[in-house]
Formats: C-alpha cells, structure tokens, sequence
C-alpha cells in the first residue's frame, strides 16, 4: 500500500488462471488466433507508467476494467521479436527506437485495444486505480522448431563428427555440402512433419 500510495504500479501475472469468466475470454481468444494465451492485470494510479515506451514479444488484447488510461502510440515496430538478449534494450534505447507518437487512445471501461507484436508503446493512468487486464496471444515459430529438434541433430552421425582444423576451402564446403544434405533430410521427412504438427498444438 505503502508502495501504490507513491504510485507504484501492481502486475498480476497468469490472472486467468484464477478467475471462471476471464479464463472464458482467454479460451475464446486463442480459438479465434489459433494462440496460446496469458492474461496479466495491471492496476495503476493517476500519472504513472508501468512501463515506459516499449514492445512485446505477443500480440496484445487489453480490456479495460476501472478508470481511465492513455496509451500512446509510436510509430515504429521491431520485426518479430523473440525472447532474446539481442532484442532486449535499456529504456533510453527504447525511447529512440520508438519514434514519434503516432497516435494517443483514451481507455475507458468496457474498451478493448488491440496492439500487435512489436509495436512501440506506453500507458498512463489518467485517474487513480485503472485497471486492465493485457491477454498476450503467442504462436509457434520456425525457431522454436530448432530446439525441438535438437535431438534429432545430435543423433545423426555427421553432426556428431569432427571438421579438422586443418581443413583447406574444398574440404570446408564439402563439409558445409553434407550439411545441407543432412539437414535437408531431417526437416523434410515425415516424422518432422508430425512433430511440428505436435508442437503446435501442445
């Protein structure tokens, strides 16, 4: 309370989780973008950022329940964006690569505002205890693909075998040929197929 009183913002991550009707609408959002879907509740006092300028990893729905809220709108986006060092930035770097404001949206309850991933933005609580609950949507990429097959990379006999140090240009493209083929034939069998198949759905 201490904390909220000097306008700390609160984040309940994963609230669908405890709530019937908001577990519903994460249900309905993922049968209708074929996602996975997290909700997380943001409450906020008047005239203070959870966060500045700044993108997610997810497409984003966020209903609003209490108050009011400004987002603001930047007019650049990162290009899919994924969990990684080299797309984490400090807070004055976000700032830069947001860009202009391109666009400002007043929230009230009952409103729903979609953003999708990597758009450049921020929210300001323009009265005291608003709240809204962001459900962040994320779906299979090709490079989640990698380390589901990561096993089958380590199983195969040639990308367990050595590449000598010594080895002239002929022998390194030969080397870099046989991958290719190797390769090749992981991701285009059958069996890779069913696995991807898999790992959608799970």
């Amino acid at each position: 309370q201490n904390l909220v009183s000097k306008g700390s913002s609160i984040i309940l991550n994963d609230i669908e989780k405890y709530n019937s009707i908001l577990l519903k609408i994460a249900d309905q959002l993922q049968k209708i973008t074929q996602g996975r879907c997290q909700g997380n509740l943001y409450f906020s006092m008047a005239s203070h950022k959870a966060f500045g300028p700044h993108y997610d990893l997810h497409d984003v729905f966020a209903f609003h329940f209490e108050g009011e809220k400004v987002w603001n709108i930047y007019e650049n986006i990162e290009k899919n964006p994924i969990n990684h060092p080299l797309f984490k930035f400090g807070p004055e770097e976000r700032i830069k690569k947001a860009g202009n404001l391109i666009d400002q949206v007043t929230l009230k309850p009952g409103d729903l505002l979609y953003i999708p991933r990597g758009q450049y933005h921020d929210a300001l609580a323009s009265q005291n205890g608003a709240i809204h609950i962001a459900f962040g949507l994320t779906y299979f990429k090709p490079v989640d693909l990698m380390s589901v097959l990561w096993e089958k990379f380590i199983l195969n006999d040639f990308m367990r075998s050595d590449i000598k140090g010594n080895s002239n240009i002929a022998e390194l493209k030969k080397a870099l040929s046989q991958f290719s083929k190797e390769l090749d034939a992981i991701i285009n069998s059958d069996e890779t197929a069913d696995i991807l198949a898999s790992s959608i759905k799970n």
